[in-house]
């Protein structure tokens, strides 16, 4: 038996609601930065790793927020605690307003 490529085998399709979200730094810091989230229609939320060069070929972080996406998934590489839900996206595309729930 031949296992699949690993790219491949654990890939995975979602859709849902894109949000982007501001955080702070620990006060004085000046440190903060943007997460990015998608919400399924079942109700899940996953974070997701996503490349500035994608983001900007989808539209851009303003254009994507609040909207319906598709996005191709693979687990993170890092599988500390605070990012074993954080999935890394290689492709993201926004969806009609029609194909889903609303956002």
């Amino acid at each position: 038996m031949t296992p699949a490529p690993v790219g491949e085998s654990s890939s995975e399709r979602l859709a849902g609601c894109f949000r982007r979200i501001y955080a702070d730094g620990p006060p004085g810091s000046g440190a903060g930065g943007v997460m990015y989230t998608l919400t399924t229609d079942a109700g899940t939320t996953r974070l997701l790793e996503v490349s500035p060069a994608l983001l900007a070929g989808a539209g851009g972080p303003s254009v994507l927020d609040g909207t319906r996406v598709s996005v191709m998934v693979a687990p993170a590489r890092d599988s500390t605690s605070a990012r074993a839900r954080t999935a890394r996206v290689s492709a993201i595309r926004r969806e009609p307003a029609a194909s889903g729930a609303s956002c």
